[in-house]
This record gives structure tokens, sequence and C-alpha cells, in this order.
């Protein structure tokens, strides 16, 4: 039986989907990213503001002003692995202060009046 090279991908896609046993979006999704060439990474970091892709790319050791515009499949291989290691860094970061009040009063702390100073400047 003869099959066209895109029913024989389709049928490798259905025999992996069985085995893999994820759901049928999720290869669905996955398929069409590949059709288009883009991946979730690349789909959110080309969709990131000047400034957020500035400290990724900064936190990655990427040369930041130079290289902010470029979409995320302009970067070479290793670039985008870099890239991928600061926004798992960053995510690790957030996760730390997910339940902490981020209000001004954290961090504006007043000094008693009473309280002096642990140094002594000399005269001398």
């Amino acid at each position: 039986m003869y099959h066209s090279a895109d029913s024989y991908t389709e049928l490798r896609e259905q025999q992996r989907a069985n085995e893999c046993k994820r759901a049928a979006g999720d290869i669905a999704i996955q398929a069409m990213r590949a059709k288009l060439g883009k991946n979730s990474i690349a789909s959110h970091f080309d969709k990131l503001s000047k400034a957020q892709k500035k400290l990724l790319l900064h936190y990655a050791g990427i040369n930041a002003d130079l290289l902010w515009e470029h979409q995320f499949s302009e970067f070479d291989r290793k670039q985008r692995n870099e890239i991928r290691h600061a926004i798992i860094e960053v995510t690790n970061l957030a996760h730390i202060f997910d339940k902490v009040s981020l209000c001004k009063d954290q961090c504006h702390f007043q000094q008693s009046i009473s309280s002096k100073p642990k140094f002594r400047i000399s005269s001398g």
C-alpha cells in the first residue's frame, strides 16, 4: 500500500500520540507549532516588551542593547539555550516571592528616633 509523505507523517504522529498518551489537543498544537517553526518559548519571547527581552538577554549573557529586537528564531542554538536557562532562573526567582506581600510598606522601614548609630566618628 502506497502512502504519500503527508499521510505517512500523520500516521506516525497518531502512533506517537497513542504511545505517549498525551491529549490530542496537545499533539495538534505541537504539530501546528512545528509547521510554523515556533515553539512555546519562541512564541512567548517574541511577545515580550523591550525591557523584558533586555532583562532576559542580559541574564543570558547576550548583548541586550544590540540584539533585543531579534526574534527568538534569529538567535543561534547556543543563545536560545542560554535564553532558556535565563527564563528558568527568572521563573525560579519569581517563585521565591510568589506569596510575599510586595506593598511599599514592606520595603520602606522607618528608623526609630531613639536608635543610635553603631559607629563613632573620631576627630583627629
